[in-house]
């Protein structure tokens, strides 16, 4: 009876540091990756941030495989307010998203659920029925994390797929949640704005081999306990994603 204590005690413990965003185990299950692109320099972006905090909490809650990543854009640094947390790189990830989609513009705030549908960030309805639709499907390519290792400057994971697809690519984020902002310029002065899951850290691999890992640098002065690292794989022609997971970090 002891032993049987002790493994239902390892087993919940290692279930709580490895996913520490939607901690089901189920990698092979329905899964939604949200992508919001948002900028602190835009009035109607905060309403989209909480959404997306919302859907963060909401997945832990309910132990759903839904994945979000808050993409903070550079084109709004220009126009009062530089957000720290932007990336020239992440607005280029999102033209790319409007090139794929034959979309003529490029705003904030976006949402884009698995790289297929995309909308504005803030519209509660539609991130519903889109992560619905997410999570009532199969997933096309079972990929998941198999271990972590977390030394001083950098974390290794090792990680494992299904198979290659052809024309995809192994997207590698760092995201910290529990961030904050005051403000005090630009359209959202004199506003305290939080946010979460906030990429620090985007690396894509190509993808060779069905077991591999790869190394990322730790950003400085993040909160390990508060960050995690999200896989997806990724149709570079369609930009569909195909497969995802989480992994949990600690000191």
């Amino acid at each position: 009876m002891k032993n049987r204590l002790l493994v239902i005690l390892l087993v919940t413990l290692v279930t709580t540091d490895v996913q520490a965003q939607a901690p089901s185990q189920n990698v092979s299950s329905p899964f939604a990756v949200v992508e919001l692109f948002t900028s602190e320099g835009c009035s109607s972006c905060p309403p989209a941030d909480r959404l997306l905090t919302q859907i963060t909490e909401e997945a832990y809650r309910d132990q759903k495989r839904i994945f979000t990543l808050g993409f903070h854009i550079d084109y709004w640094d220009y126009l009062g307010w530089r957000d720290s947390f932007s990336d020239k790189r992440f607005s280029d990830r999102q033209r790319l998203y409007a090139k794929v989609h034959r979309s003529q513009q490029i705003y904030t705030p976006q949402m884009v659920i698995n790289g297929r549908h995309a909308f504005v960030g803030s519209n509660v309805s539609l991130a519903n029925r889109y992560i619905n639709e997410a999570l009532s499907q199969s997933s096309q390519n079972v990929f998941h994390f198999k271990s972590v290792d977390s030394k001083p400057k950098a974390i290794t994971v090792s990680y494992e797929l299904t198979a290659v697809p052809e024309n995809s690519v192994l997207h590698l984020v760092f995201v910290e949640r529990g961030l904050s902002s005051d403000v005090l310029r630009g359209e959202n002065a004199g506003k305290q704005l939080t946010h979460t899951n906030v990429v620090k850290v985007f690396q894509t691999i190509q993808l060779r081999n069905t077991v591999d890992q790869s190394t990322i640098l730790i950003p400085t002065g993040v909160n390990l306990e508060n960050s995690s690292i999200i896989g997806f794989i990724q149709d570079t022609n369609t930009m569909t994603i195909l497969g995802a997971d989480s992994i949990g970090l600690s000191k």
